[in-house]
């Protein structure tokens, strides 16, 4: 599942992006050049094809859908790549908690009256 998984991360994603694994089920993509708000798109884009797609199974094993819940985070001026990546984190967990399936964006988290 994570070969499916990592197959469609790569069709959704630039080629100056960077998409690694980040512990058992998590991944980090980076997108250089995007804010935080920008990231919305192509993260929904990705949560949506999660959504819609199967993935197949060992030999004799049924297919099986998923779905994903992601956390986004801009770097603000100061911050370094542990600060993103733990803000990144906590959104993805607001996402799962809010109902999964989601994205959630840190910024919108943290200061909810920004547009």
């Amino acid at each position: 599942m994570l070969v499916g998984f990592a197959d469609k991360l790569r069709s959704v994603i630039r080629q100056m992006d960077s998409a690694f694994r980040f512990g058992g089920e998590e991944f980090v993509v980076l997108l250089p050049e995007t804010t935080g708000r920008d990231a919305m798109i192509p993260a929904e884009r990705f949560r949506q094809l999660i959504a819609d797609s199967w993935f197949p199974m060992p030999p004799g094993g049924q297919p099986v859908s998923a779905t994903i819940s992601v956390g986004i985070a801009g770097y603000r001026n100061g911050d370094t790549l542990d600060d993103v990546i733990r803000h990144a984190d906590l959104a993805m967990y607001a996402a799962k908690s809010g109902g999964r399936n989601r994205v959630a964006d840190y910024d919108q988290l943290t200061h909810p009256e920004t547009p």
